[in-house]
């Protein structure tokens, strides 16, 4: 059933209404998880288990996302029972920081947040993909983001003040409250998916073929090239995971409210950039933004060796944030040109069954790959002598390093496996599209740039 361009309108604004709330989720839960286990004083590896464990088995129980769907009936009443129970199991993780703040039960909780995360993100994704028109969806994710980012920008920055402010007397009780709060804002945006309009459609056929036989059936597809590299990409940058959050609070011993300007910066620059990103995904392509993106996010590995090797304190600090900033231009990019390729590439028919499986296969590199950063965080434990080379003056920087030399070589393979799939687009080169964001990021009205004829 198509809806009528009122309905339209109105998923498109309750779509970013219940996306502030789930922003402020991320912000008061989310941003801070890590954050949690530093202060349990987690090894790498523990981080690095907290941070893509969950993910990785909630992208495996995701390949029934379609079946769950087909049994609750509708997609905005899957949503409202899965943003539901993520929001009870975010209240047992503010039970669990408060009165038994331990490693492994904060662990399973989270492997259940992040379980029903990704069921709804999938239904989410394919729900929107009917609704959104084709010729928008750069400019309206763009906005969303935009939006979305605000909100997720002040709750980082609030939870940091309340978690600096409550933590002089008591720590574990700080991250209890953030946590409540993050809890409290999921369960009034699954209260929003209520208000969605929703396409009818026939119940999606249960594909009968498993995941490795609809890879090699479809291994000429762009939807399935798309998924070789940016698996392999995601591993490859996955090698820092373990150690980012060890650098802030242990390694630099900035504060929590340092904590949360650094993380917050990342949301506030994708909040900047997002329309200027959305813009030229519609008229440059999703292709050209997602490798200037690449382009952008290769430097800043190396960014990283020159703050540890030669900063400390304050100075340290603000290369930190302006390494962040840059970084949240880069990956505004990447997302939203992302986003849009899969829509334009995944066979609409069978749109949800392909989604889950790119989240299964992503959500198994990126544990892979965190497993693999921490191995190179703690070499030293089997390389002792490494940490007194003249240029190595922490093992933390190793897979920081690493990461930096794989997005490199990553680089060198985009042409072979992106192909652009729009037909009419602006001819413009991946530089001077990244030099037009901070001029029409910063200095050019927004609106005026989306109204620009071609």
């Amino acid at each position: 059933m198509q809806l009528n361009k009122e309905q339209v309108n109105r998923t498109l604004e309750v779509s970013i209404k219940e996306g502030n709330y789930y922003s402020f989720m991320t912000g008061f839960y989310q941003g801070y998880i890590t954050a949690f286990v530093e202060f349990l004083k987690a090894t790498p590896l523990q981080i690095s288990y907290i941070a893509t464990l969950p993910g990785f088995i909630a992208s495996i129980i995701q390949l029934y996302t379609v079946r769950i769907n087909n049994l609750i009936g509708s997609r905005k009443n899957s949503l409202f029972i899965l943003g539901t129970l993520q929001s009870v199991c975010i209240l047992m993780a503010t039970v669990i920081a408060g009165f038994y703040p331990t490693f492994q039960t904060f662990l399973i909780v989270n492997v259940f947040i992040s379980i029903f995360d990704q069921l709804t993100v999938t239904i989410w994704t394919s729900l929107m993909g009917d609704v959104v028109p084709e010729n928008i969806r750069g400019r309206f994710f763009g906005k969303k983001a935009r939006i979305n980012g605000i909100y997720s920008t002040i709750s980082i920055i609030l939870a940091g003040l309340i978690l600096q402010k409550i933590s002089g007397y008591n720590e574990s009780l700080g991250f209890a409250v953030i946590f409540f709060i993050g809890s409290i804002s999921r369960l009034f945006s699954g209260l929003l998916y209520l208000k969605h309009y929703d396409p009818k459609i026939s119940k999606e056929k249960i594909n009968s073929s498993n995941i490795f036989s609809f890879i090699y059936t479809n291994k000429h597809t762009l939807f399935i090239k798309y998924i070789f590299y940016s698996s392999i990409y995601t591993y490859i940058n996955s090698w820092g995971i373990a150690v980012y959050t060890i650098l802030f609070l242990r390694y630099f011993n900035f504060s929590y409210l340092q904590y949360s300007i650094i993380i917050f910066i990342l949301p506030l620059t994708s909040y900047i950039s997002n329309s200027v990103w959305g813009y030229w995904s519609d008229y440059a392509g999703n292709r050209k933004v997602m490798l200037s993106g690449y382009w952008i996010l290769t430097l800043l590995p190396f960014n990283w060796f020159f703050c540890l090797q030669f900063f400390e304190g304050h100075v340290a600090f603000m290369l930190v944030v302006i390494n962040n900033i840059i970084a949240g231009i880069a990956w505004a990019g990447i997302h939203l040109g992302s986003f849009n390729y899969i829509l334009d590439t995944v066979d609409q028919k069978d749109k949800m069954v392909q989604l889950t499986y790119l989240k299964a296969i992503n959500g198994f590199f990126i544990f892979v790959g965190a497993l693999t950063g921490a191995f190179f965080a703690e070499i030293d434990s089997i390389l002792p002598n490494i940490t007194s080379m003249s240029l190595i003056n922490t093992p933390y920087i190793i897979p920081i390093l690493l990461c930096g030399i794989g997005r490199i070589f990553m680089l060198m393979f985009f042409n072979k496996f992106i192909k652009e799939t729009k037909s009419k687009i602006r001819d413009i080169s991946v530089f001077k599209l990244i030099a037009s964001i901070p001029i029409q990021g910063f200095l050019v009205d927004t609106d005026f740039v989306l109204k620009k004829k071609k």
